[in-house]
Order: structure tokens, then sequence, then C-alpha cells
């Protein structure tokens, strides 16, 4: 599993598990990513359904890194 996909999967995890988001959302929005080519986080960001923020923040934990929200 490549590392972006790795980190998408990450961030689904925690929208699950805050319930944030359930199976049928996830099914739209996986459905809206194949017609339009989007990536799923994109379309989660345009739902607002997480922020830029949380996204860099999760991205950055998977990565090791450290994360700083100017």
């Amino acid at each position: 599993m490549s590392a972006p996909i790795a980190a998408q999967g990450k961030i689904l995890n925690r929208l699950f598990e805050r319930n944030e988001m359930n199976p049928a959302q996830l099914r739209s929005i996986k459905i809206e990513s194949e017609l339009t080519g989007q990536p799923v986080v994109n379309i989660l960001v345009q739902r607002d359904i997480i922020s830029d923020s949380e996204v860099a923040q999760i991205f950055a934990e998977h990565y090791g890194i450290r994360f700083l929200d100017l």
C-alpha cells in the first residue's frame, strides 16, 4: 500500500471513530471520486467533513514529521 493511500485510510478511520462519517457517505464519496478523478481526501474537504488542517496533521503523523499549524 502506498503511503498516500495508507494516510487516506487513517483519515477515513479517524472519521469513522469520531462518528463523523457513515458507510453510506463513504460509498457516495468513493463514487464521486471515481467519476470525477478527484482524490477522496479532496472531496472530504470540499464537503466540510474534515478540514485542510486536520488532513495535514494526519499526513504529518503518518510520515513522522512535526506538524505546525500556522
